[in-house]
């Protein structure tokens, strides 16, 4: 089964190039503001890696970095935040709120395959060890 992965950023280059690079190995969905990709995860299976843009108008991706940590349905979401500034003090308090990679945009496609392959990677694991301790709960 292909992981699902949810694009989301108000810059529609930075999305098609994302895409591009990662619709042959994964099932992709896109989003242009953080308000589309709330509604994107009503109702319908979760994805299992968020990438977010970080400056969006209206909702930025901090505050949707936020919104998906403050829900019990979406807070295990693993969230890579994008950014075309280096700017230190939104990496920061992007880990600070959850996020667990940080990428400069444009995206180098080789780096953008191979991190969210690892992060992927991570999350299946910890799906695995999950189910592990509830068969151990069981016995």
């Amino acid at each position: 089964m292909s992981a699902t992965i949810l694009l989301v950023d108000s810059d529609t280059i930075s999305l098609m190039v994302c895409k591009a690079v990662l619709s042959s190995h994964y099932t992709i969905i896109t989003a242009n503001s953080g308000v589309q990709a709330l509604g994107c995860l009503r109702g319908q299976a979760l994805p299992d890696l968020i990438l977010l843009g970080l400056d969006m108008p209206g909702m930025d991706g901090i505050s949707l970095l936020d919104a998906l940590k403050s829900q019990e349905r979406t807070k295990d979401i693993p969230v890579v935040l994008c950014s075309a500034v280096n700017d230190l003090n939104a990496m920061a308090e992007a880990f600070q709120k959850g996020a667990v990679e940080f990428l400069q945009k444009p995206a180098i496609p080789l780096l953008l395959q191979q991190k969210v392959s690892l992060l992927l990677e991570l999350v299946s694991l910890r799906r695995e060890n999950a189910r592990l301790k509830s068969l151990s709960a069981q016995t």
